[in-house]
Order: structure tokens, then C-alpha cells, then sequence
């Protein structure tokens, strides 16, 4: 599981190298900036991928050649759905995230992985680890509570004011089926931005 990125996190050995090597001014922002990213990757395992956003279109997923044999209804609870996360190089344009609300809940669709390391394939679509990183909670099922991968955005990429194209959220709709009507009609009304196209997105 991802741990949280404080100063503290950046180890001897890395302050370092970056000191021997006398980085200053962008390189040095750069060099840090690595280090920090490098501690957000995952280590832990999970057989599951909760998807909340565009890949709850079963199309989509299929396309992104996610290797997966099973596709059903889940529910994280504790958390909300947000369109905060800035969509790249689209100003004033969100992706979907999901952000901590004691009593609020997110449906979405959860995948079986085919193989623990299945994951793997959709980091490059979602930004991970510099946009989304990838944390694993647990998520209820009507077979039980199962621990899944979720994409979480960075906070260098959260900006109040945005929306998503109709498009994107065309893609959440997409997963009808394993939603409830109260939180479809939901959906539906998100309003859109101002933008026309098919766009290419993460989340």
C-alpha cells in the first residue's frame, strides 16, 4: 500500500547522490522530484482493479488490453466521487478521482486480474505514478469484501472548477449495469465542460 510522501521519506543514501553531484536551480527540483515519485510506487499485491471513472466501460477496458476474467459491481465506501483531477494538456477539463468523506460511497466496477502483475498495464493510461498513484482498498461486493487496486490522484494535479467532457462521462455511464439507478441518475447530471471530441484520457 502506497505510504504517504513527506520530506522524511527521502533517504540518506538519495540526499547523497544529489548533494555529490551539486545539482542546483531545475535539476535539482528535478532530481528531488524523482526521488519523491519513486517512493509513492506500490509494492503490496492485490487480484482485483476498482474502477470508478472511464474504465468502467467494459469497451474501454478491453481496448486498454487489461488482462482480466471477471467484471462486477463494487462499492468503496468512506470516500466520494470528484471531477478535480486536471486532465493533461486540457484546460478546464477533469478526470474522475475519489476523495476521503466518512459518510458518502463510490460505485463502480471491479475487475478480476488475470495475474497479480495484470495491473501493470493500465499505469501508463492513468499517469501513474506522477498523476494517479495506485493505493489498494477494500471494496464490497455482494461476494464478500475484496482488496483492489485504485488509481487516487496526486495532489499536484487536483484544481477546483473543473468538469469533465460529455464524452469521458459518457464512459462512466458505460457502466450501467453494475450501478444503482439512484446513482446513474446522479451521473447523468454532472455537468460538462465546453469541450467537442473524443479526447484521449486517464482515469
Amino acid at each position: 500500500m502506497t505510504n504517504e510522501v513527506e520530506l522524511n521519506d527521502i533517504n540518506a543514501s538519495s540526499i547523497s547522490v544529489i548533494m555529490v553531484s551539486y545539482m542546483t536551480g531545475a535539476a535539482l527540483f528535478k532530481a528531488i522530484n524523482h526521488v519523491l515519485l519513486d517512493t509513492q510506487r506500490v509494492t503490496g499485491t492485490a487480484n482485483f482493479y476498482f474502477a470508478y471513472g472511464s474504465n468502467m466501460d467494459a469497451k474501454q477496458i478491453k481496448h486498454r488490453g487489461l488482462a482480466v476474467t471477471d467484471r462486477f459491481r463494487g462499492v468503496l465506501r468512506g470516500h466520494r466521487l470528484v471531477f478535480n483531477k486536471r486532465a493533461k494538456n486540457q484546460p478546464g477539463v477533469a478526470h474522475a478521482n475519489v476523495e476521503p468523506c466518512a459518510d458518502a460511497l463510490v460505485e463502480g466496477a471491479l475487475y478480476t486480474l488475470a495475474h497479480a502483475g495484470a495491473i501493470e498495464a493500465m499505469d501508463s493510461f492513468e499517469g501513474y505514478p506522477q498523476r494517479y498513484q495506485r493505493k489498494i482498498l477494500a471494496i464490497e461486493t455482494d461476494r464478500g469484501v475484496h482488496e483492489a487496486w485504485v488509481y487516487v490522484a496526486n495532489p499536484v494535479v487536483i484544481e477546483a472548477g473543473l468538469a469533465p467532457t460529455a464524452e469521458y462521462l459518457s464512459r462512466l455511464l458505460a457502466g450501467r449495469d453494475l450501478l444503482s439507478p439512484a446513482y446513474f441518475d446522479c451521473l447523468k447530471e454532472v455537468e460538462v465542460a465546453p469541450v467537442s471530441g473524443a479526447l484521449p484520457h486517464e482515469g
